[in-house]
């Protein structure tokens, strides 16, 4: 499997997650039209839920099916499930989103909701999007985890230290979050309330969190091999769901 995910991960421009039983084909259409040329991976897990609606999808203009690059990191997600609570295949997506260092693109409010509430910030979005501002803020939620992904992945191998300084780990990745906001200036310059364009979504703060409330996650996390925190990076979240047809 390393072999398609080094093939796959340079030409990839997100990781989509929607609900397999809700009929999204309007926006597949959107992305569709304007992804000609970047591939937007779609996880094995996701496509296994309703595999005759996403059949006719997976030619590679734009979408693709990801895989775990190693089996390890598919243990990944059940961790995740105690942590955040969702379904498998959310789960899956979000891994999936740190490993192939894409943003997560969300389709659907319900699903964004339940990301946004476990998020560590968000993005407001304040305008009107049109075509070219969506095709600028998805391209820079690219650079967002390409640009945090060393810092962020050095620094969740440190929850397999038993000298790991919890509130310190939680402090420092709010303050990556908290400088990489200012890329998405441009979203928040007007005076329209036009909901949260973006989420950032930290899996191992809140697998820190968890353990401050001495829920001892850490333990089933560290019966993994390190190499698993290749999925705990912070993961933006785009909402596509917002204003996306405009």
């Amino acid at each position: 499997m390393f072999s398609k995910y080094a093939s796959v991960v340079k030409n990839l421009r997100g990781v989509i997650l929607m609900d397999p039983y809700v009929d999204s084909s309007k926006i597949i259409e959107w992305l569709t039209e304007r992804f000609k040329y970047r591939n937007i991976g779609i996880s094995q897990m996701l496509i296994g839920k309703n595999p005759k609606f996403f059949s006719r999808w997976l030619n590679g203009k734009p979408f693709i099916e990801i895989y775990h690059p190693i089996r390890e990191t598919s243990f990944l997600v059940s961790v995740l499930g105690d942590v955040l609570g969702f379904n498998d295949y959310v789960c899956d997506s979000i891994v999936l989103s740190s490993i192939y260092i894409s943003p997560l693109l969300v389709v659907g409010v319900e699903l964004f909701n339940q990301i946004l509430k476990v998020s560590i910030d968000h993005v407001e979005l304040r305008v009107k999007l049109r075509v070219k501002d969506w095709k600028l803020h998805l391209r820079i939620a690219d650079y967002t985890i390409l640009d945090m992904y060393r810092q962020c992945i050095e620094d969740a191998e440190k929850l397999w230290s038993l000298n790991i300084e919890l509130s310190k780990f939680i402090k420092n990745r709010s303050e990556i979050v908290g400088r990489d906001k200012k890329r998405y200036w441009r979203l928040s310059r007007g005076k329209l309330s036009e909901g949260v364009f973006l989420a950032y979504l930290d899996a191992a703060s809140l697998i820190a969190k968890k353990q401050l409330e001495e829920l001892s996650i850490l333990e089933a996390l560290r019966k993994l091999p390190i190499d698993v925190a290749a999925g705990l990076s912070i993961v933006p979240a785009v909402n596509l769901s917002c204003s996306v047809y405009d």
